[in-house]
């Protein structure tokens, strides 16, 4: 069976206390109780402690019982957060898809994937890889894009679309194509504009690259 587990910290008592009263007040069937003891016990697993392949045991044994589409998109959600958080970035995006199919309306998956190909467009630059950068980063767009369709509140996408258009800007400078490069430095300003006003205060560089380049008005 699965077991609790409470530590001092104050977030996971209250989450530990919020648990238990839901399992008693709800009206469940016993399986969705057993189902969101094995949840509750993966999130405790991985927050409190990081014992990735506990909450992993429990995350799958939650989704052996559980049968609401909603309730199991969170659960995949969270297993792509432990593959993520362990590098393992395929199998990450899988669980993003899966979690994605039962519940369209996640832009934390959205960003989550936007980041794993942005990093890998990162890689591939690393690795002289122009083409793959480009693909990768061209996905991250369209994730980033799609996350803010459900969440407009997400300034680290604005400011990811926005480093995203600015290196391809760059890009086309090296290519001796000044008038895309100014087309996509446009957009990066666009961008961080935005990520600015959402969060004022941050992104200090980007601010001074606005200044500098006469796109801050």
């Amino acid at each position: 069976m699965p077991r609790s587990r409470i530590n001092g910290n104050f977030i996971d008592k209250t989450f530990s206390i919020v648990a238990n009263i839901l399992l008693r007040i709800i009206p469940t069937t016993s399986g969705e109780k057993e189902a969101f003891t094995y949840y509750r016990d993966g999130v405790m697993s991985a927050q409190s402690e990081g014992n990735y392949a506990e909450a992993l045991q429990n995350y799958y044994e939650a989704m052996r019982l559980e049968i609401d589409p909603y309730d199991r998109s969170y659960i995949l959600y969270n297993i792509g957060l432990i593959h993520t958080s362990n590098g393992e970035h395929t199998k990450a995006l899988e669980y993003y898809f899966r979690a994605l199919e039962r519940n369209p309306f996640l832009p934390q998956v959205f960003n989550n994937m936007a980041v794993i190909c942005h990093y890998r467009g990162e890689q591939a630059i690393r690795q002289a890889v122009i083409h793959t950068s480009n693909g990768e980063h061209t996905k991250a767009l369209e994730y980033y894009f799609r996350a803010l369709e459900r969440n407009p509140f997400l300034p680290q996408a604005f400011n990811n679309m926005a480093v995203i258009c600015h290196y391809r800007g760059e890009q086309a400078i090296r290519q001796g194509d000044s008038e895309v490069a100014e087309a996509w430095f446009d957009q990066a300003a666009e961008y961080w504009k935005q990520a600015i006003t959402l969060t004022p205060g941050n992104y200090i560089e980007a601010h001074n690259w606005l200044k500098i380049t006469g796109r801050f008005e």
